[in-house]
């Protein structure tokens, strides 16, 4: 095309004469395509939509005690003072183990105290168990809490201790009642959360 025609000029990307234009691809690249994408989805992550069955082990008889209360329940019977004003009169370094608890096959990721008594405690682990402690008397695993499908990052408690909230690498975010294990709400952003906490509002 001469360059010098101005209307008829469409440059240096003209097609050629025999050359055919293909919106769609042919039918070998279609193929390749197609065994592509089924490997893909073979291989691929598993989909937020199949969720994991939450559910919870308790493994001690006397949930209640003879007055109905629940194991969430601050003791009164300890050689010490679980209020929450009650100050000691002297503090000490700690010069030996007191006790060591077993139940998790992994590295423990967080550990988070009983709001106010601190007679329970909380841990998560990398073998995307949850399991509630006691810390006196027989220093027993009370429940166990599963429902994440990998490690669990972090816990947190709210203000009462009847709820506490879970996040882990399966990017889910789980709200639990600590007492019956019960699973009250999912969360989701398809982000891996490192921390999860409760508002104090």
């Amino acid at each position: 095309m001469d360059s010098a025609d101005i209307d008829g000029y469409t440059g240096p990307w003209i097609q050629f004469e025999n050359e055919s234009k293909s919106a769609k691809p042919s039918a070998e690249e279609m193929e390749e395509i197609e065994a592509f994408m089924a490997k893909k989805k073979r291989f691929g992550k598993k989909t937020e939509k199949e969720e994991i069955e939450e559910r919870a082990t308790i493994h001690i008889e006397d949930v209640y005690d003879y007055q109905g209360r629940s194991f969430l329940h601050c003791p009164h019977d300890l050689d010490v003072s679980l209020k929450a004003d009650y100050t000691p009169n002297k503090c000490f370094l700690p010069k030996r183990v007191i006790h060591t608890y077993t139940g998790h096959s992994k590295a423990l990721t967080a550990i988070r105290w009983f709001p106010r008594s601190a007679h329970l405690f909380l841990s998560c682990s990398m073998d995307s168990k949850i399991k509630l402690w006691e810390v006196y008397k027989e220093r027993r695993c009370v429940i166990t809490y599963l429902g994440h499908k990998q490690a669990v990052r972090d816990i947190n408690f709210n203000r009462k201790g009847d709820r506490f909230i879970s996040c882990g690498y399966d990017r889910y975010m789980k709200l639990w009642d600590t007492e019956t294990g019960q699973c009250i709400k999912r969360f989701t952003n398809r982000k891996v959360a490192y921390c999860v906490k409760f508002n104090t509002d």
